[in-house]
């Protein structure tokens, strides 16, 4: 081989490697970040759809599926048969039983809230709800499971109260505008369009949960809370009083194969959604970390910043998300070319002055041998007669 044909041999692996891992990484970029929502929760839904802005703004595509409650909860994000990428979850996941999962941060402490009609005034504390119709939500969810351990801390169970379980935010709603439950667990949510008119409106009632302290230590997944005065409307003071509640954290969870490219996109939208401070949080107050799952190391970073590394800023997402990766290439390219410019010359000097000969004589001798003494070549012995002909310039006959 002559030394231009190592030259070129040289640099075309290189460019073959290089071409190979930005090819594989466009793949993965054009394939849609898939987000995972819970059916019937608006509130993740709302979040979803900010999510998806965010990486839309930042190139990647994106797409929202709906989950069912055996889907949901981390459950999707890490099962490699799921396109899920991103769930959004009040679930409480634990890192033992969820160990491909990597958290980008709890976004807000939701609150729960048991309802009643303000015009029942049968009901004034949880233990009145014995004999009664209440509204758990779906089977299966976070607020269905905790719902029913609050009750159980007051002695309303199933077998002496009955429980019924709609399918949707909208739907419990639904269910107590029309009378045909006598309470219900609701998250805090003055977005949605019936909760709002039922709070502002002074028809729905809630009940304190003042010992939230001792129940949120008694179940272990969930946060006491304080919804404040004038939470629905100060105009109207709705609520006319603080009340003591618990709340679900809720958190975005990832695959752990997330790149950082669409974990600062996505950490760019939640910062900018709920970093602001609400009626139940100052400003500063989302997102949090410091859950049992380990953290996206670009959430945190862009949590504890503000800001994103210049590439991020200045590429495309799948030239950006391989930089270290072509850094380091760039690196060995270099390194290459200067061991190549010191050492070659010589080792192929080398070569083709001393030891490629050495070898032709040698051959040439065992060649001569085997013609001197009538032998038949082999085809080995044929090929490398060819060559040393061809390698000197003699006409064949």
């Amino acid at each position: 081989m002559t030394k231009r044909a190592w030259q070129i041999a040289i640099v075309s692996a290189i460019v073959i490697v290089l071409v190979g891992l930005l090819t594989a990484s466009m793949i993965r970029t054009l394939n849609p970040i898939v987000i995972g929502v819970r059916e019937g929760s608006k509130f993740q839904s709302d979040t979803a759809a900010r999510i998806a802005a965010g990486l839309t703004a930042d190139g990647y595509s994106n797409e929202i599926v709906s989950l069912t409650a055996a889907q949901s909860g981390g459950r999707s994000a890490e099962n490699p048969d799921s396109p899920v990428d991103i769930e959004i979850t009040s679930n409480p996941v634990s890192a033992i039983e969820h160990p491909a999962l990597i958290s980008l941060g709890t976004i807000i402490d939701l609150p729960l809230l048991l309802i009643v009609h303000s015009d029942d005034s049968a009901i004034t504390n949880p233990r009145d709800l014995k004999g009664k119709r209440i509204e758990l939500g779906a089977e299966g969810t976070t607020i269905a499971s905790v719902s029913e351990q609050i009750l159980a801390n007051y002695g309303v169970t199933d077998s002496n109260s009955t429980f019924l379980r709609a399918d949707s935010e909208e739907d419990a709603f639904t269910a107590f505008t029309n009378k045909t439950v006598d309470a219900a667990f609701v998250y805090f949510n003055p977005e949605l369009e019936q909760f709002e008119r039922l709070a502002v409106g002074g028809a729905l009632g809630i009940l304190d949960l003042p010992e939230n302290v001792a129940l949120a230590g008694q179940i272990g997944t969930v946060v006491p809370t304080i919804v404040p005065r004038g939470a629905f409307s100060v105009e109207f003071s709705r609520p006319d009083r603080n009340i003591p509640t618990i709340a679900v954290p809720v958190t975005v969870v990832a695959n752990k194969s997330m790149r950082d490219g669409p974990a600062y996109a996505i950490s760019r939208a939640l910062t900018a959604q709920f970093s602001r401070g609400t009626v139940l949080a100052p400003p500063g107050t989302f997102p949090t970390f410091g859950g049992d799952l380990p953290t996206h190391a670009a959430a945190q970073e862009y949590a504890a910043t503000g800001s994103v590394p210049w590439q991020y800023s200045a590429l495309p997402g799948f030239i950006a998300d391989q930089w270290t990766a072509l850094l380091v290439i760039g690196s060995v390219l270099l390194l290459v070319a200067s061991i190549y410019s010191v050492f070659f010359p010589e080792v192929y000097g080398l070569w083709t002055g001393i030891l490629r000969p050495k070898l032709d004589r040698k051959d040439r001798e065992l060649l001569e041998s085997a013609l001197a003494s009538g032998k038949e070549l082999t085809p080995r012995q044929r090929a490398r007669l060819m060559r040393l002909l061809a390698d000197s310039d003699v006409p064949r006959s």
